[in-house]
């Protein structure tokens, strides 16, 4: 017979898992409170999460039974750790935060999975089959890559700060409190007037907000406009000897109007003044002048909303022609090619940009495109927070 002292040893599995998971889940919340609540990047966080806080379950996974809702609870106890922390926006999408960061989530795993996952591989471990539909799973073509290629940001910028993942997470799920998110989302605010209350013309949107609104536009969008700009301007000037060192992409230092050498002159936001024809648009962002190779190279810059990419480019190639056709009776044996490179307000870009920037930085063109994806990235959660206070 079982003493009633010791009877608790003896009692059913079922009894001792519960107990086991009481105490293992009151372990796993208090590790990630306090992982959560310093002061480490983002990238740091989800990885000591992953492998200091996780495995107080994980460890004891492999021979416990334990009820899928318990562990959906625990879930949702740590969403909440989380959110509170300021890691995540509350009604952020939950799939977002497990999936892995290389296909644009944060990269967080999930208790209730990972039991899953750990029990599905001691079945496969124990019967010695092949579990064909997981395999099929696993390598199936993912067709979210250009999501990923969007904040494939997330994988390299490893010191980035949890409210900047967060603020950008909240801006791709539009849970910006817009009028018409409170409107036709949240049902706050009624039916009444959505209209912008920054600029009172249009609709007030995520999309109108971050690159649509009058009110902006010659103050933040310009800011963020000029950081992506100077990322590549400065790029071009070190290639041709303008500079020593190449200032990083977050520094306050602005280009000079005028760079001139022997060969070459590099112009930031000259206005250019036709001799054959008026021309009404004449002041390009930048341009280079190249009298070695004999090329002239106009540099415009554009942050439009996602799905605007591409009228912004043929917009751009069209108010410029009359100017291209200026330089090029100015400079008769010169090629003149104007680069237009268009990325998004969310940090997303077109086939055409990783060209562009292949032909102007060369084997640079990757780590410039990182940094320009960074200041665009911080120029448009500060217009998101400016938002937010002035409404």
């Amino acid at each position: 017979m079982v003493s009633g002292t010791s009877s608790l040893e003896y009692l059913s599995v079922r009894q001792e898992d519960k107990l086991v998971l009481e105490c293992a889940a009151r372990e796993y919340l208090r590790r990630l409170s306090v992982i959560w609540t310093s002061p480490l990047s983002d990238y740091n966080r989800v990885v000591a999460s992953n492998q200091f806080v996780l495995p107080v379950l994980g460890y004891i996974m492999w021979t416990k039974q334990w009820p899928v809702m318990e562990l959906k609870q625990i879930d949702r106890e740590a969403r909440k750790i989380v959110a509170e922390s300021g890691g995540r926006h509350p009604c952020s999408s939950n799939a977002l935060l497990y999936m892995t960061r290389s296909r644009g989530g944060r990269g967080l795993r999930s208790v209730d999975m990972e039991y899953k996952a750990t029990k599905i591989k001691g079945a496969v471990r124990l019967h010695y089959q092949s579990v064909r539909l997981v395999m099929k799973i696993v390598h199936w073509e993912w067709c979210g890559s250009l999501k990923s290629k969007r904040q494939g940001w997330g994988v390299e910028w490893k010191n980035c700060p949890s409210h900047t993942i967060a603020g950008l997470v909240e801006l791709y799920e539009q849970l910006l409190p817009t009028r018409v998110y409170t409107s036709q989302k949240t049902h706050t605010s009624g039916e009444g007037d959505v209209r912008c209350r920054l600029c009172g013309k249009a609709p007030e949107s995520v999309a109108h907000i971050l690159s649509g609104c009058s009110a902006l536009a010659q103050s933040k969008y310009l800011s963020r406009h000029d950081a992506a700009l100077k990322v590549l301007f400065y790029e071009l000037l070190y290639d041709k000897g303008f500079i020593d060192e190449i200032p990083p992409w977050y520094s306050p230092d602005k280009p000079k109007p005028v760079y001139e050498s022997e060969n070459v002159k590099a112009y930031w936001d000259v206005p250019i003044f036709a001799d054959q024809q008026e021309v009404r648009c004449i002041r390009v962002d930048a341009r280079i002048v190249n009298h070695i190779c004999k090329r002239v190279v106009t540099l415009e810059v554009s942050c439009p909303w996602v799905n605007n990419r591409t009228r912004k480019d043929e917009e751009k190639t069209l108010k410029y022609g009359p100017l291209r056709w200026e330089l090029r009776q100015q400079f008769p044996d010169y090629e003149v090619k104007q680069y237009n490179i268009i990325m998004d307000a969310l940090v997303g870009w077109s086939r055409e940009l990783d060209v562009m920037l292949r032909e102007l930085a060369g084997g640079r063109s990757t780590d410039v495109l990182r940094k320009m994806q960074r200041a665009v990235l911080s120029g448009t959660l500060n217009i998101a927070r400016t938002f937010k206070v002035a409404v």
